[in-house]
């Protein structure tokens, strides 16, 4: 879960609210079009959407869901084409553990927590042996 929660939030951490000028920047050498504006929304609009693949995959793992459930599912709150659909759907029922897709939203919301915008603390997951329940101990409790 912490491996995956630093894979999501390394970019917010390293290059923060710079992250699509930076990509635009790398890019365009490339002659790869990126438009650094629009890629902030759509940022966003992933942001709320992340919990649809770890509900999705605990319906199937719980058997809750035919296949074209889950894919009418998936049509309707992913903002991909129906090609991508059909993989991730794939993937999904191809996974032994389904539950473990919770590890990207669940472990970002940790760790995103843990380090509360500091760099140092970034680090520390990086560099400590740290569990889940050590994450928790020392996040601020609302």
């Amino acid at each position: 879960m912490i491996s995956e929660g630093i894979a999501e939030l390394a970019l917010e951490v390293l290059l923060g609210s710079e992250a699509d000028a930076v990509g635009a920047t790398v890019l365009r050498p490339l002659a790869i079009p990126y438009d650094a504006a629009v890629a902030a929304v759509v940022r966003k609009a992933w942001e709320m959407l992340r919990p649809v693949r770890p509900n999705l995959a605990m319906m199937l793992d719980e058997q809750q869901i035919s296949r074209h459930e889950a894919w009418d599912y998936l049509r309707t709150w992913r903002l991909e084409e129906d090609d991508y659909i059909d993989r991730a759907l794939a993937s999904l029922l191809e996974r032994r553990w389904k539950p473990y897709e919770s590890c990207y939203t669940d472990g970002l919301a940790l760790c995103r927590q843990f380090v509360r915008g500091d760099p140092a603390r970034f680090q520390r997951l990086l560099a400590e042996p740290l569990i889940p329940h050590d994450l928790i101990g020392e996040t601020p409790q609302p």
